[in-house]
């Protein structure tokens, strides 16, 4: 099941073009949702070889967007935890806070089935897919229907920002192995926040000859399929 994961890479990038609003999405009925307070905005879909959670990413001349991409203050994780070395950005950690709820309650509904789990998103959608990620490897309880297939979360992101600082990337890497970050040679979007902040990428991934365009990430990916 993870080959056949790794081998849709193509139409997991497509749906992060699809993830806007008014977005055509080719026959698929995704079920949306979001928060207005942040601007956030989320897809799950129900395919048949996994359970798919979107992310939109940043919409150019969205205020709100911009301003959550700037802020590169740190907060801790997880979640109040003030012993912990793990730090992640601010501004991502709020937006993905906002509608963590609106997930959690889409796990438990739509979340019944073997199949995997699916994290997907592009630029800052890729960065609340992979605060995603943990979260739902991390934080669903026993007896609830991830739990027992939590080892399963695949995470796809494409051209994402840092999200965290070096322990954030080891504790992610301990509990979401299966993660393919792909990245742009001239994607100035990867670069930020900075390293010289501390913050560091949660995997190496894949570079790619593109710039942020998720439309040319999914050229890309197409000829290596």
């Amino acid at each position: 099941m993870s080959e056949s994961i790794y081998h849709r890479r193509k139409i997991l990038a497509d749906l992060c073009r699809r993830a806007r609003p008014g977005g055509d999405w080719g026959g698929y009925k995704p079920a949306a949702f979001e928060s207005k307070r942040t601007d956030t905005q989320w897809f799950f879909l129900d395919l048949p070889w996994g359970y798919v959670f979107v992310f939109r990413g940043t919409e150019p001349g969205k205020a709100r967007d911009i301003l959550t991409d700037l802020m590169i203050q740190k907060r801790v994780l997880p979640y109040g935890n003030m012993k912990s070395k793990v730090r992640v950005h601010r501004g991502f950690l709020g937006a993905y806070k906002s509608v963590r709820d609106q997930v959690h309650a889409a796990v438990r509904q739509y979340v019944l089935g073997r199949k995997p789990v699916v994290v997907v998103g592009h630029s800052l959608g890729g960065a609340l897919a992979t605060l995603c990620a943990v979260d739902l490897q991390y934080n669903m309880q026993p007896g609830e229907s991830l739990f027992e297939h939590a080892r399963i979360v695949h995470a796809y992101t494409f051209g994402s920002p840092r999200v965290g600082n070096g322990s954030f990337g080891r504790s992610y890497r301990r509990r979401v192995p299966r993660t393919w970050r792909y990245w742009g040679w001239w994607d100035i979007v990867v670069k930020v926040p900075p390293a010289l902040f501390g913050y560091r990428h949660v995997v190496a991934g894949t570079g790619l000859r593109c710039r942020h365009d998720i439309r040319c990430y999914i050229q890309q990916i197409a000829r290596q399929t």
